[in-house]
C-alpha cells in the first residue's frame, strides 16, 4: 500500500512541476503568439504596399504608353500634313513648268 501511495504522490509531485512550468511559460507563449501576430500584420501591410506599388507602376506604364502613342499619332499627322504640302508644291511646280512649256510652243 505504501508503495502505491508513494507512486501516486510522485505522480502528483510531477504533475505539480509540469503545471508550474506551464504556468511560468504561459507568458512566454503569449509573447510568442503576440509577436507572431505582429509579424503577420507587418507582412500583410508590406504585401499591400507591394501590390499598390505594382498597380501604380502598371498604371504609370499604361499612361506612358498612351502618351507615347498620342505623340506618335501627332507626329504622323504632322508628317501627313507636310507630305500634303510637298505634294501641293510639286503639283504647283508641274503646273508652272507645263504652262511655261505650253507658252514656249
Amino acid at each position: 500500500k505504501r508503495q502505491g501511495i508513494n507512486a501516486e504522490y510522485g505522480k502528483l509531485k510531477h504533475l505539480r512541476k509540469v503545471s508550474s512550468s506551464l504556468e511560468e511559460n504561459k507568458d512566454l507563449f503569449s509573447d510568442i503568439v503576440s509577436s507572431a501576430n505582429k509579424m503577420t500584420e507587418i507582412c500583410q501591410i508590406q504585401i499591400r504596399k507591394e501590390v499598390h506599388y505594382q498597380e501604380e507602376r502598371e498604371n504609370t506604364h499604361v499612361h506612358q504608353q498612351a502618351a507615347r502613342e498620342k505623340d506618335m499619332s501627332n507626329f504622323l499627322l504632322e508628317l501627313d500634313e507636310k507630305r500634303k504640302h510637298i505634294d501641293q508644291q510639286h503639283e504647283d511646280l508641274v503646273t508652272r513648268i507645263t504652262s511655261q512649256y505650253d507658252r514656249q510652243e
